[in-house]
């Protein structure tokens, strides 16, 4: 790959992390327990934990591991229909790939955002997941 084009890729990656970071959508476990009044439910090793059941996935930035909010409901419970798109899109992604994915208008979901509809439409989350793993299926 010649280097201008290692050079833009590597710029559009800049500029992906941070518009994902600006939405302010991406807490420390310290951050997460004070908006959910919880400290023991998101204490970093059941964040961990959770993370290696593929429950939830983390990015990193400057030193700290932060976790997507959108991940949990409002009363702080963490959406069980994420856990499958993870898992299907774990094969070619994770943590900032999974962030970006998330992030990004999905034409499978009419152009909304996945983590808009994560809580409200996760089977169509899933499919979108299918679809971006696999490729479009035709019958």
């Amino acid at each position: 790959m010649p280097a201008n084009s290692r050079d833009r890729e590597s710029d559009i990656l800049a500029k992906g992390k941070a518009r994902i970071l600006d939405t302010g959508d991406f807490l420390t476990s310290e951050q997460l327990a004070m908006r959910f009044s919880s400290q023991s439910k998101f204490s970093p090793s059941v964040l961990e934990d959770w993370k290696d059941e593929h429950r939830i996935f983390s990015i990193e930035q400057d030193g700290q591991v932060l976790y997507p909010s959108y991940a949990f409901s409002i009363n702080g419970e963490l959406l069980a229909g994420l856990k499958d798109v993870l898992m299907v899109l774990g094969t070619t992604k994770s943590g900032w790939g999974f962030a970006l994915w998330f992030g990004s208008s999905n034409s499978y979901l009419g152009g909304t955002l996945p983590r808009e509809e994560l809580s409200s439409n996760p089977d169509g989350v899933l499919s979108a997941a299918v679809n971006e793993a696999h490729g479009a299926q035709h019958g």
